[in-house]
C-alpha cells in the first residue's frame, strides 16, 4: 500500500509541481542498527558516530559513510566487550 500511494503522489506531483505530498517518511535514523548497538553497548564514541549522541549542540551530522573510522570504532567496541582468549588482546 505505501508504494501504491507514493506512485499516486509522485504521478500528480508530476502533474501539478505545487502538489503537497504528505506521505510519512519511515526512515529518519542515520544509521539505526548501530544506533542500537552503541545504546546497547553503552558505547558513547560509537553513539557519538551514528549521530545518537553530539560532544556540542554546534556539532555537525556525522557522515556514516566514511567507513574506514566507522568499522575501526565498531570492531574497537565489539573486541573490548569480548574475553581476553577471544579478542587475541593481553592487557
Amino acid at each position: 500500500m505505501q508504494f501504491i500511494a507514493f506512485c499516486i503522489a509522485l504521478k500528480n506531483y508530476e502533474l501539478d509541481n505545487n502538489y503537497l505530498v504528505k506521505l510519512p517518511v519511515f526512515l529518519d535514523a542515520t544509521c539505526s542498527g548501530l544506533q542500537h548497538l552503541a545504546a546497547m553497548l553503552h558505547d558513547i564514541n560509537l553513539a557519538t558516530h551514528v549521530n545518537l549522541l553530539s560532544k556540542s549542540e554546534n556539532d555537525d551530522v556525522n557522515d556514516l559513510y566514511d567507513l574506514q573510522k566507522l568499522l575501526w570504532n565498531i570492531s574497537n567496541s565489539i573486541f573490548s566487550y569480548l574475553p581476553v582468549e577471544m579478542n587475541g588482546v593481553e592487557n
